[in-house]
């Protein structure tokens, strides 16, 4: 306990990692303002008009035409139903009636759909009908849940905005984070002279590694629940908590989507970050026993941390065995959504899998530290 007191006084008392907590908290308040700002300009109302000037600009053109086929008055009762849907959709808007707002929403886009579907509609993206199916059945689920909608990408009320911080922070922010706060705790030592003190101590070494251990984890494990928390709390202020029922996809084998709570995400997300976060933790340790420079040691770290991205710039087949190595699970939304496992063609990927890898990974390099530093005598 003494050990890890002083470790955690230490840490306290160094100005570098408060720091990094409040630059955490700025970034936070940062990317909320851009997405509170870009929501505001998302009004869905400003869409809805222009497609209606879009139909109506199509109409009238189909009208002068002199043709008087069978096809084309097909296709111009086609465009005026869809008319019919865009203008009760923004009278719906306007009234405040949502749950009528998606329900015309829905049938636009099963409209859309069988368009395509026909070869009356021809769109150049292919994944244009996925991406409406996909919205079909939020939209679906919403109603049936009597929840209501966000703008998606830019969810500022709380529940929301703190799931999409999943996906701002990692893999991209948390790894520099982490690799300063935790680079920082095991190299401080041996650049400040105290290393030699340490070893000459009548302490165990094992323990002297468990407490940089535990240090390292609790405190790369506050900055995220801090950058969490902070989200949640913005949010919610400013906007409104939202719901955590609010449902979320989940992509099964590449195709298949499924259907679960934020609430369930949340706690997925939360699940694999402390397994993770135990593994870096032990990981720096072992690195430490060969690497003596801070900024040597954070850049080795920032590096295994973007494994998983370097892996998708190029086919290969270590794709079947990335669930066996822990930096492929550092992508943590993208790995509880699926979209991981779709990118590596691997059914693996997943938070089941990155579980025990990480865990066992945690112990194997636990033991073998120990290991180490036993046989030099020193840590």
């Amino acid at each position: 306990m003494g050990l890890i007191k002083l470790e955690t006084l230490r840490f306290i008392r160094n100005k570098k990692n408060l720091t990094v907590f409040i630059a955490a908290i700025l970034i936070v308040f940062i990317l909320f303002a851009f997405t509170f700002v870009g929501a505001k300009r998302m009004d869905p109302l400003n869409e809805y008009q222009d497609n209606k000037s879009s139909l109506e600009n199509a109409i009238s053109h189909m009208e002068s035409n002199p043709n008087k086929s069978e096809a084309k008055k097909k296709a111009l009762a086609g465009l005026q139903e869809e008319l019919r849907l865009r203008t009760e959709q923004i009278q719906a808007h306007e009234a405040g009636d949502w749950k009528q707002e998606l329900k015309l929403q829905i049938a636009l886009d099963k409209k859309l759909i069988a368009g395509i579907n026909a070869g009356t509609i021809v769109f150049g993206n292919k994944k244009i009908v996925p991406q409406t199916e996909k919205a079909i059945q939020l939209n679906t689920i919403l109603l049936k849940q009597n929840i209501h909608p966000v703008i998606e990408s830019f969810e500022t009320p709380g529940i929301n905005f703190t799931y999409r911080i999943l996906f701002y922070v990692f893999p991209f922010l948390m790894p520099l984070l982490i690799a300063v706060l935790i680079g920082d705790i095991s190299t401080r030592d041996k650049q400040g002279g105290i290393n030699h003190f340490v070893n000459v101590l009548p302490v165990k070494l094992k323990k002297i590694l468990d407490a940089r251990i535990f240090t390292s984890f609790v405190y790369s494990l506050a900055i995220t629940i801090v950058i969490l928390v902070v989200a949640l709390i913005i949010g919610s202020i400013i906007s409104h908590l939202g719901s955590w029922k609010y449902p979320v996809a989940i992509n099964l084998n590449g195709t298949e989507v499924l259907w679960i709570s934020i609430a369930r995400f949340l706690g997925r997300s939360l699940l694999l970050i402390l397994c993770l976060l135990l593994f870096i933790s032990v990981f720096t340790q072992f690195l430490n026993t060969f690497i003596r420079n801070q900024l040597l040691l954070m850049l080795v770290l920032v590096a295994c941390f973007c494994f998983e991205e370097m892996m998708s710039g190029f086919k290969t087949k270590l794709y079947a065995v990335m669930h066996i190595i822990p930096f492929t699970f550092v992508d943590v939304p993208n790995i509880v959504n699926g979209e991981s496992a779709a990118k590596f063609r691997n059914e693996y990927i997943n938070t089941t899998d990155g579980v025990i890898t990480l865990l066992l990974s945690s112990l194997l390099f636990y033991f073998l530290t120990i290991w180490i530093i036993h046989k030099k005598n020193k840590i």
